[in-house]
């Protein structure tokens, strides 16, 4: 027995992910239909790493009569003339924009948080999504609010141009670009400059001086947690291109240490503790990019368990993907024209290496082709990496000059090129 599921904004970064989520999850599904504008109508997208794909229909004329739910994410305009047509039409529909959040008569849900507040959804047969930065938060606020009643919060957070869309990391790679050519600053999706900065700004500013993004992690969190709770929020966008981050600090009502504290998050769902106190004793965003996140053993010793494990889409045919460092050899050369890279494994064809595999989900074709670039030599192994734009981001010293062209490779992130480089090599 299956479901027949609409995602409505198939083709956009959220929509592709989610289509990929529910081939990962391998949800009961009967039938699946991709729903977009009329822009995208004919176009083919992937579910998945599965190697099949469904056809976009335009969500103008789409009939929602007999479909089980839809899952949205297209924005808060087009939801407002689209949602409530496949709600009358008995579709529940689970909404990924803000439009719905505040309603009383619409659910906002976290799984691990509230489920049973989900019962709600009947009044209008939608149930909203929260903001990503109040999702995030409230997993991990829950089981201390359950154990010691939290009184008061304030939160920082650190987030990435992902939660701006596509824009937004075209405009970081590309102003990552024209610092290092020497190029004019293109300054269009934020505010202001986002390579090698942090802006203070997410979303429009409100009469009181916060910003929306602020505000929507106060009201988000009373709703979904409980209403008595204290919430100050500073919302910041940093360069970094997947994963928020968010540093908490929260006053208890009650006693709690902080090896009870350990224990209970170590516990609950959805949380995965790393809290090594060392050099590397902790989780940055590079290591929570990916499709598949496999923690290690809960035990009650287990203080620091393992790192997540991150897998790549499927890549074209003849590029591994296997991560293990140990099974990595590559040599990089860079010149004025261009960057090349053999990279291979030893008894894997190809090899992408982590963090530029791990990369932007914004495109979620293969990700040999996406980060790396284009395939040259179809059983050499070799691959290009943005030609003339990526010789620019490494020292001429780097490795011997080996002078190539190539097209321009989507989001190589320069943060990562130093990966790269040869065993002992500079950087």
């Amino acid at each position: 027995m299956g479901y027949r599921i609409v995602v409505a904004g198939a083709t956009g970064n959220v929509g592709r992910e989610v289509l990929a989520i529910l081939a990962e999850r391998e949800f009961p599904i009967a039938e699946l239909a991709a729903v977009a504008s009329s822009r995208s109508q004919g176009e083919a997208v992937e579910i998945g790493d599965t190697g099949r794909t469904v056809k976009c229909q335009n969500i103008e004329n789409f009939d929602w009569a007999g479909w089980d739910m839809a899952i949205f994410a297209i924005g808060s305009d087009a939801t407002a003339i689209h949602a409530p047509k496949a709600a009358a039409a008995g579709c529940v529909v689970i909404d990924n924009s803000s439009l719905y959040r505040m309603d009383p008569d619409v659910p906002l849900i976290v799984p691990e948080v509230n489920p049973e507040a989900i019962d709600g959804y009947t009044a209008r047969n939608i149930i909203a999504n929260p903001n990503c930065s109040t999702a995030q938060m409230v997993v991990a606020l829950k089981p201390l609010h359950d154990a010691a009643t939290i009184k008061r919060v304030v939160v920082s957070t650190y987030q990435s141009v992902s939660g701006a869309g596509k824009a937004g990391m075209d405009e970081l790679w590309n102003q990552t670009r024209q610092i290092f050519v020497g190029d004019e600053k293109d300054v269009q999706k934020f505010t202001k400059q986002i390579a090698f900065n942090v802006i203070p700004h997410i979303d429009k500013f409100l009469d009181d001086g916060s910003t929306k993004e602020e505000w929507k992690m106060v009201v988000e969190t009373k709703k979904i947690l409980d209403p008595k709770i204290k919430v100050t929020a500073t919302c910041v966008r940093v360069p970094v291109f997947v994963g928020h981050s968010e540093a908490i600090n929260i006053e208890l009502a009650d006693e709690l240490s902080a090896e009870e504290a350990q224990r209970i998050l170590r516990e609950a769902p959805g949380v995965v503790l790393h809290d090594k106190r060392e050099d590397g004793g902790y989780t940055t965003p590079v290591e929570c990019v990916g499709d598949l996140r496999q923690p290690g053993p809960r035990g009650p010793d287990d203080r620091e368990r393992a790192q997540p494990l991150v897998r790549q889409r499927q890549p074209p045919q003849g590029c591994g993907t296997e991560r293990g460092a140990d099974r990595r050899t590559s040599r990089s050369s860079a010149s004025q024209e261009g960057l090349s890279l053999n990279l291979r494994c030893p008894d894997e064809g190809s090899f992408v290496p982590p963090g530029l595999g791990a990369g932007p989900r914004a495109r979620p074709r293969s990700a040999c082709r996406e980060i790396v670039g284009r395939e040259e030599a179809a059983g050499g192994g070799k691959h290009m990496l943005a030609g003339a734009q990526l010789c620019s981001l490494l020292p001429p010293s780097r490795g011997d000059c080996e002078v190539t062209a190539a097209a321009n490779a989507p989001y190589p992130p320069p943060t990562l090129l130093a990966r790269l480089a040869p065993e002992g090599g500079a950087g």
